[in-house]
């Protein structure tokens, strides 16, 4: 038996690639390496009894495709917000669900027959808004959000007959904030200016002009750089969080994950900084000055969900963003967690909370000029968590 009769299992190939092009319905909204499975995984899902073709009238081309597997035990999903379902033993799990044109409603409603549990859940893309509806129409219901580390977002809804309840609890109207505007003139012309001024003073007498290179992936040209004001060592190039960073790093770096947010050394330079702060009125963690390079810059999309201190609830990190400089052309982009993208121009002095465990994603290719933000992580306080509740609660 050759290798590539070895990964088939004895399937055919044709009936694989067929297969695997119904997948292409995930590439709009699949980020990371494994989002779309590929032929030697659906292989093992057949192989494994864990998947169900839908056949044309030909009886052999399959139009759709799904698979899943009963749960074995009692556990728990930990969705966004803080939300948990609970899957009760025998319950089926739905881990996908595909097909190139939408099938009709009363054709999936009998397919899905062939499930014979009384309780069935799914994950499906936010973002594929057809077939969420499609799923709401056959009885499906929404119960939570997930969002992946490539920046994928997942709707997991559940159709039942059982009537336990299946969640702990809703999630809070703050951790529905996505990028939010604050306040359209948070810091005046005069404290912009002061800003600049002693940006300018700090650059001019620094080695490497000051900024350091952002390390991620989505450091689009490495043209994302940063110098940290508080932060985790002294160094005002040291810009990450060592709780957000990979395993690997913790384990060569075991000596800094004690560490606690302080000054670094670039703080004295900027009293105008301080200022801001204390307009804030709350204890703030790390403060940055972020630049995206003017004509080609940008970070591409992404989601920081490796920060488990992230959010807008009492006691939470807010990421706050004040634009020191921009330009017409700068773009930030941002995904609620139904799948929505926001797109908008921060205008300088403006004051916006951002949450950074969404997908978001920033462009300045079209710049003419360097966009600089000063960019806080806020600890939040009640007047903070109302501020931002009072914003998203108008827009629902």
């Amino acid at each position: 038996m050759t290798n590539l009769e070895s990964w088939q299992q004895g399937i055919a190939l044709d009936r694989l690639k067929n297969i695997r092009s119904l997948f292409n319905r995930y590439k709009p909204y699949a980020f990371g390496r494994f989002g779309m499975p590929n032929e030697a995984e659906i292989a093992q899902m057949l192989t494994d009894d864990e998947a169900l073709e839908l056949f044309a009238e030909d009886g052999t081309t399959v139009v759709a495709f799904m698979s899943g597997k009963t749960a074995k035990r009692n556990s728990i999903k930990q969705c966004f917000g803080d939300v948990e379902l609970y899957v009760s033993k025998d319950d089926f799990q739905i881990k996908h669900l595909t097909f190139n044109s939408l099938i009709p409603d009363s054709t999936l409603s009998q397919w899905l027959q062939q499930i014979k549990a009384s309780t069935i859940w799914i994950e499906t893309h936010a973002e594929d808004s057809e077939k969420l509806q499609q799923l709401e129409r056959v009885g499906f219901k929404r119960l939570g959000s997930k969002v992946s580390a490539s920046s994928e977002l997942k709707t997991i809804l559940i159709k039942t007959d059982n009537q336990i309840v299946r969640t702990n609890h809703p999630m809070s109207l703050s951790d529905k904030a996505t990028l939010e505007k604050l306040t359209p003139t948070f810091v005046d012309v005069e404290m912009l200016q002061a800003v600049k001024s002693d940006l300018e003073n700090y650059v001019a007498k620094s080695t490497n002009h000051g900024w350091a290179d952002h390390y991620s992936s989505y450091n689009i040209r490495k043209s994302w750089s940063a110098i940290s004001l508080k932060g985790f060592t002294n160094d005002p190039e040291f810009i990450i969080k060592p709780a957000e960073m990979s395993k690997k790093w913790k384990e060569d770096n075991a000596a800094l994950m004690s560490n606690e947010v302080r000054p670094t050394e670039a703080w004295g330079s900027f009293p105008s900084v301080h200022r801001i702060l204390q307009l804030l009125g709350c204890e703030t963690q790390r403060v940055r000055l972020m630049r995206v390079r003017a004509s080609d810059g940008g970070l591409s999309r992404h989601a920081d969900i490796t920060d488990k201190e992230a959010g807008a609830t009492i006691g939470k990190i807010a990421r706050l963003h004040i634009p020191i400089q921009t330009n017409p052309e700068t773009r930030f982009m941002a995904w609620h967690l139904n799948g929505t993208q926001v797109q908008k121009h921060l205008n300088t002095g403006s004051l916006w909370y951002l949450d950074t465990r969404k997908p978001h994603a920033v462009s300045n290719q079209n710049g003419a000029q360097d966009r600089i933000h000063l960019v806080i992580d806020a600890v939040v306080n009640q007047p903070v968590q109302d501020w931002i509740y009072g914003k998203v609660s108008g827009l629902l």
